[in-house]
């Protein structure tokens, strides 16, 4: 169909993999296998700890993305949580252990209409 043999667009895909460009991977939805939370969390953080936080943030297993951001908030972080009790466990405990954290703003997302992993490489001139 591509009119490539298979053990080249085989060696293409391994190269690619090699080299960090793709990740093969399945996505969950966290609604049907009993996470009943997503939460997107934005993050103020004393610049001189901002490197500390983040790796913290990033080593925890409810955290599926952390990210640093521009404007009002220094880190983006979207989190997973079982039930309220345990969102609640993470801004009152978790976070306060985090050194440089000054403010959290939490935002609970009731449904997610949709996620795409689609996206266009844009032409180079």
């Amino acid at each position: 169909m591509l009119g490539v043999a298979e053990g080249t667009i085989r060696k293409r895909m391994e190269h690619l993999i090699a080299e960090g460009i793709i990740h093969i991977s399945a996505w969950t939805d966290p609604y049907k296998v009993g996470i009943g939370m997503v939460v997107f969390i934005n993050v103020d953080v004393e610049l001189a700890h901002l490197e500390d936080a983040a790796q913290r943030l990033v080593e925890m297993p409810c955290v599926r993305i952390v990210a640093y951001s521009t404007g009002v908030h220094d880190i983006f972080v979207e989190a997973l949580f079982p039930s309220q009790e345990d969102l609640l466990a993470f801004v009152k405990d978790d976070l306060p252990q985090i050194p440089g954290i000054r403010e959290c703003d939490t935002s609970v997302i009731l449904q997610i209409l949709k996620r795409s992993f689609e996206w266009e490489i844009p032409e180079l001139d």
